[in-house]
């Protein structure tokens, strides 16, 4: 019982600053909707940004944070510091020089990536996409790694720094649409901002990083037993995290060759879903997949259940009114939240429907 109340207590802690990014990821997507409603731009940059987030939550904050901390979580266990060191800055290591190419090859095949994905537009909504498609895309870089760092420090139950990391690029976002003036478009000045929000998040853990004792050092080893064991774990949760990523990236298929604004509108309307899976269920799983690894590795099975279980009826006691009161009040939701500047009857009605 002691540990489900730990797990309640770092999810508090957790959604107390997620709430807090999701009040600014609010003023961003107000900030967004405000300057491009959900016209040609608006779609162009909902694509150009859904690519390389989707890819992040697929790759980065997914399947390789899933698959790395179960890993870390055995070599805490043994307390062998040393070893862990080395694990991690092994990982490390090949995760710098993979996402490095991932980045450099998105960059180079944008427009074929864009054209994939937003095979509906026109040749200008397809140039402009792309443009802002290779603004963006070193973001995917530099939150997989912002994520391993997350769960390194998951591990080790810190949980504030990478919670708050989110919130900076909010702020960054929001700070670069008030300079959209000195830009070509605002969808440049966002694009930008996101890019800057992404090396915020990996510098606000580096603090946290240090007090656990961790030094960052170049330690290329493909053969390194614990990253062989990541490797062989990211391939079942890419399979298991890719099914909800590739519908995402087939919804964008089918709203590009839809009415303008309704890649848009759809993004926005998954961002007021997300603001009750972030502020609260993201939460409580970042909480309980440190404490559900190290009750595995003790081959705790009932406890494990217990967890699992308690777990389900948080999310299902928050989740289950939250849906019904989406659906109820979905068009009053949009009116107060996104109605402004570009953001008209039209926008509402799409992004409530969506």
């Amino acid at each position: 019982m002691s540990e489900h109340r730990s797990v309640l207590k770092s999810t508090s802690l957790i959604s107390a600053l997620t709430v807090l990014s999701r009040i600014f990821g609010y003023i961003r997507d107000k900030r967004i909707s405000f300057l491009l409603g959900t016209g040609d731009l608006a779609d162009a940059y909902a694509v150009a940004f859904r690519i390389p987030n989707t890819l992040r939550r697929l790759v980065g904050e997914g399947a390789v944070s899933a698959a790395f901390i179960p890993v870390f979580s055995e070599y805490l266990a043994e307390n062998k510091r040393k070893e862990i060191w080395e694990f991690v800055n092994a990982v490390f290591s090949v995760a710098i020089v993979a996402m490095s190419i991932v980045v450099v090859a998105g960059i180079l095949a944008s427009s074929y990536i864009v054209g994939f994905f937003a095979v509906g537009f026109n040749a200008q909504k397809l140039e402009a996409t792309t443009m802002l498609n290779r603004i963006i895309f070193p973001y995917i870089g530099l939150v997989s790694l912002s994520a391993l760092a997350m769960g390194v420090l998951n591990s080790f139950g810190r949980f504030a720094a990478s919670a708050f990391a989110p919130v900076l690029l909010n702020m960054s976002i929001i700070a670069l649409s008030f300079l959209s003036d000195f830009f070509p478009n605002p969808g440049v000045a966002l694009s930008i901002g996101v890019v800057i929000g992404g090396i915020l998040q990996i510098v606000i853990q580096i603090p946290s990083l240090r007090r656990t004792g961790w030094r960052l050092r170049w330690l290329w080893d493909l053969a390194h037993p614990g990253v062989r064991r990541v490797v062989a774990l990211i391939g079942p949760r890419i399979f298991g995290i890719g099914i909800v990523q590739i519908d995402v990236l087939i919804g964008t298929q089918f709203a590009s060759r839809m009415i303008e604004g309704s890649v848009a509108s759809i993004g926005l309307a998954d961002r007021v879903m997300e603001l009750v899976l972030g502020g609260y269920v993201i939460a409580l799983s970042t909480a309980v997949l440190p404490l559900l690894t190290r009750q595995a590795a003790a081959n705790r099975i009932e406890d494990m259940k217990t967890t699992l279980s308690f777990s389900m009826r948080l999310v299902l006691f928050i989740t289950l009114p939250a849906t019904v009161g989406l659906i109820l009040l979905r068009v009053q939701i949009i009116e107060v939240l996104f109605e402004g500047g570009e953001f008209d009857r039209q926008s509402i009605e799409l992004t409530a429907w969506a």
